[in-house]
C-alpha cells in the first residue's frame, strides 16, 4: 500500500500530507496520526517541497499540473508508479523522477 511509503518518509523526518481517494480510511489506522490527510491532491501539494505520487489511480493523470507547480515550494514530482507523462512535466519545468526510469 502507498501508505507504507508515508511511514518510511516520516521515519526519515519528512512532514507528509496525503491524499488518496480510496485508501485514507485504512491509512488512518496504520499511520496513527503521523500524516496530515487532505481533501484534495491540491491541498496535499500546498507548501510542500515535492509531490510523491505513490498510487496508480487514473485521476492523478488529469491533475492541473500548472496549479500544482505553483502550490509546491519546488517543482519536484516523484512518480513511484510511472503514471504521469514525464516529457510533459519536464517541459513544464518540473524536476521529474520516475521510479525505475532514467
Amino acid at each position: 500500500m502507498a501508505w507504507r511509503l508515508s511511514l518510511t518518509l516520516v521515519a526519515k523526518g519528512a512532514r507528509v500530507r496525503a491524499y488518496d481517494p480510496v485508501a485514507i480510511p485504512e491509512a488512518r489506522l496504520e499511520l496513527n496520526g503521523t500524516v496530515h490527510y487532505c481533501e484534495t491532491p491540491y491541498a496535499a501539494a500546498e507548501g510542500m517541497d515535492a509531490l510523491v505520487v505513490g498510487t496508480g489511480w487514473p485521476e492523478f493523470r488529469g491533475l492541473d499540473f500548472d496549479r500544482i507547480k505553483h502550490l509546491l515550494k519546488r517543482p519536484v514530482i516523484v512518480d513511484t508508479k510511472n503514471l504521469l507523462d514525464s516529457v510533459r512535466l519536464r517541459a513544464m519545468g518540473f524536476e521529474y523522477v520516475g521510479v525505475g526510469r532514467r
